[in-house]
């Protein structure tokens, strides 16, 4: 079984002969030089989403500058730092409890209810 498709089109016979005189350049099939050619348009096309995409991001979150996404990025690993030291905490209080309830053989505290504790103290504080 053949591992490619087929592709037929018609181009205007100055197109034919142009990239005929392309393909003897480059050393290579007229097939060859359409295949390149067609990847290098979708990865061109790929580009330009993505930039029209972060120019869209850009604009909804004010970044203007390159100083603008340090300070974003800044304040990102900032609370990602907070993150890890609250998940720290409730590892910690889930060790601590569960290591309780074998003891008194009462039901073991899981993530979400030291979560909820955790905003509750917060709360009263």
């Amino acid at each position: 079984m053949r591992s490619s498709k087929v592709l037929s089109i018609s181009v205007p016979p100055s197109l034919w002969d142009e990239i005929g005189g392309v393909a003897e350049k480059e050393k290579m099939t007229r097939s060859e030089l359409l295949r390149v050619a067609a990847r290098d348009y979708i990865r061109s096309r790929r580009w330009a989403e993505l930039r029209e995409k972060g120019a869209r991001t850009g604009a909804k979150y004010g970044v203007k500058s390159e100083s603008d996404v340090d300070r974003i990025l800044h304040e990102f690993r900032t609370i990602g730092d907070e993150l890890k030291k609250e998940l720290l905490l409730i590892q910690r209080r889930l060790l601590t409890e569960n290591m309780r309830s074998n003891k008194d053989n009462v039901r073991r505290s899981t993530p979400v209810d030291v979560v909820a504790q955790l905003k509750k103290d917060r709360s009263r504080s």
